[in-house]
């Protein structure tokens, strides 16, 4: 959870604030006002997400830490999973769903912003890009949330769903 949260955050943060930074300058051009926007303005978008999501996963593990549980198959197979020590706590439910709430509204910003930056042409900026890599995000959160609750109890499934949904987010934007 640690890697996932906080690399979604450094990677959507600042995707996020180009793609803002775009739009201001656009948009303030468009009436003829000049615009100085600084790498401190567009930092201060990086470090909020950023700073929240530590703070959140911190709280998670200092009120319910995640432990290595090792479970028998069979004599001579088994496997290990991280988990929360007391299945029947709350605190990793609502700090998960504050994650997942916090991460979820500022992907529905930046896909407004980037619908807002779809007619700008891509010799200004790479706005058409990026727009193009919130949509494939909101796609696929859209499909693999659920998915996570459909195969919750299924180990492998859950295994290949987790590292498939990291694996396309990160390709989509390398490539």
């Amino acid at each position: 959870p640690w890697l996932i949260c906080l690399g979604w955050s450094i990677l959507f943060s600042a995707l996020f604030a180009k793609l803002r930074r775009i739009n201001l300058v656009v948009s303030n051009a468009m009436r003829f006002r000049s615009v100085k926007i600084s790498e401190k303005d567009m930092m201060s978008y990086i470090s909020v997400l950023f700073s929240i999501n530590l703070l959140l996963m911190t709280l998670w593990n200092i009120l319910d830490p995640l432990v290595w549980k090792r479970m028998q198959v069979s004599p001579s197979e088994s496997f290990g999973t991280c988990t929360v020590e007391d299945t029947g706590s709350i605190t990793y439910k609502i700090i998960g769903a504050l994650i997942g709430l916090l991460n979820g509204a500022v992907l529905i910003v930046a896909n407004v912003e980037a619908y807002k930056a779809r007619n700008i042409d891509t010799e200004y900026g790479e706005s058409v890009y990026i727009g193009l890599i919130m949509l494939f995000f909101l796609q696929i959160a859209l499909v693999g949330i659920p998915l996570f609750f459909i195969v919750h109890n299924n180990r492998i499934a859950r295994f290949f769903l987790s590292t498939s949904v990291v694996s396309i987010m990160s390709m989509t934007v390398l490539f």
